[in-house]
């Protein structure tokens, strides 16, 4: 517990303040994390109460939507397509930095080699019936030219369903083979 006391009290710049989901940098042990807690939000809020009655497993001190984007992170990171998970908190988890957002790689959609990749890591996902349902240029990052995925709050895997009944549908973009077009076309998509 020592280290992760040192991981949470050395967060050094919150990314997005506004976000349902807040992502901090942390860096310790000359490695840098990632913190991600969930706020009280609309989404949250959702998501907890959504998730709750599917996942029966779940620790009972731990928040559903954690606990599934912790699940998440496990399954894909076997695969080399997801962050490496480190600590899952009550409502926070901690995993190692991914990398850069692909939206803030210059003429990243020009790239052959992260259009190949990003095949790759649809058919993995096809094969092992996952859903990332948000899959966009900021959930998706750069790490010594090798793309790895985050934000998994909107996935569905293992009989795990999200957009079923989802009271606002513009949280998830669920074409995950969309962003593909972003490659085709030149253009970020929104």
């Amino acid at each position: 517990m020592g280290r992760i006391r040192q991981i949470l009290a050395g967060i050094t710049k919150p990314l997005r303040p506004d976000a349902t989901a807040c992502d901090a940098y942390v860096f310790t042990f000359l490695k840098l994390f990632v913190v991600k807690w969930y706020k009280n939000a609309e989404q949250i809020r959702y998501l907890n109460k959504h998730l709750a009655p599917q996942y029966s497993d779940k620790p009972k001190r731990i928040a559903p939507v954690a606990w599934h984007e912790w699940k998440a992170i496990k399954k894909l990171y076997k695969y080399g397509i997801s962050p490496k998970p480190i600590f899952l908190g009550h409502n926070y988890i901690i995993m190692e930095h991914a990398g850069t957002n692909l939206q803030d790689i210059e003429r990243w959609e020009e790239r052959d080699d992260y259009r190949t990749q990003m095949w790759k890591i649809i058919e993995i996902m096809n094969d092992i019936g996952f859903k990332h349902n948000d899959l966009i240029p900021r959930n998706v990052c750069v790490k010594k030219d090798k793309l790895v995925l985050i934000d998994f709050t909107m996935s569905e895997f293992d009989g795990v369903s999200i957009l079923e009944g989802i009271p606002n549908p513009i949280w998830a973009q669920p074409d995950d083979e969309r962003i593909l077009d972003s490659f085709r076309t030149n253009k970020a998509i929104c």
